[in-house]
C-alpha cells in the first residue's frame, strides 16, 4: 500500500527539476521511502522509529544529491535546470553538514527508539566521522572531490545499513 501511494511521487520526480529548487528533496522522499516499506513489510502498521528513519534518508539523500548537483550547477544554470546547489550557492556547504547532522541526529533517535544495541550506535559513529571528514575537506566548485564525496556515500550507505539491522542480527 505505502509503494501503491508514493507512485505520484515517483512519477513526478524526473520533472522536479523543472519545477522547482528542491529536486533533491523529491528524490530524498522516494529514495528513502525504503524505511517505510521495509518496516511495513515486518510489522503491521508504521511505528515513529520508521517515519524517523524516513526523515534521516531524505535529509542524508538531500545532502548528498546535492554534492552532486554542485558537478552540474554550472551548466544547469545555463539551460534553466534547477537544484538545491543552485538555489544554496555559496551556502551549499554550510546547509550539506546540517543535512549531515540532521541525519545522524535522526538516525541515532530511530536506533535509540528500538533500542539498539551500542554496535548500532558506533557503526553510526563511524558514518558520522566519514561524513564530517570528508565534508570538511569538500569544496563545491571542486567537480571531481564532489564526486568521489559523492561516491562515498556508498559506504556510509552500507555502514547504516549495517547499523539498523544490528538489532535485528544481534
Amino acid at each position: 500500500m505505502i509503494g501503491f501511494l508514493l507512485l505520484p511521487l515517483i512519477a513526478a520526480y524526473p520533472y522536479m527539476k523543472r519545477i522547482t529548487w528542491w529536486p533533491q528533496a523529491f528524490l530524498g522522499l522516494n529514495f528513502a521511502s525504503g524505511a517505510l516499506i521495509g518496516w511495513a513489510s515486518i510489522e503491521t502498521t508504521l511505528h515513529w522509529p520508521a517515519l524517523i528513519l524516513y526523515l534521516a534518508g531524505i535529509a542524508w539523500v538531500v545532502a548528498y544529491d546535492t554534492v552532486y548537483a554542485h558537478m552540474d550547477a554550472k551548466d544547469d544554470a545555463l539551460i534553466g535546470i534547477k537544484s538545491t546547489a543552485l538555489h544554496w550557492g555559496p551556502d551549499s556547504k554550510k546547509y550539506i553538514g546540517i543535512g549531515w547532522a540532521v541525519t545522524v541526529i535522526l538516525f541515532g533517535l530511530a536506533l535509540y527508539l528500538v533500542q539498539a544495541p551500542f554496535l548500532s550506535y558506533a557503526m553510526l559513529f563511524v558514518a558520522a566521522m566519514v561524513l564530517a571528514t570528508a565534508h570538511g575537506m569538500w569544496k563545491p566548485e571542486n567537480a571531481e572531490f564532489s564526486l568521489r564525496f559523492f561516491r562515498l556515500q556508498n559506504q556510509v550507505g552500507m555502514i547504516l545499513a549495517l547499523a539498523a539491522l544490528a538489532p535485528v542480527m544481534f
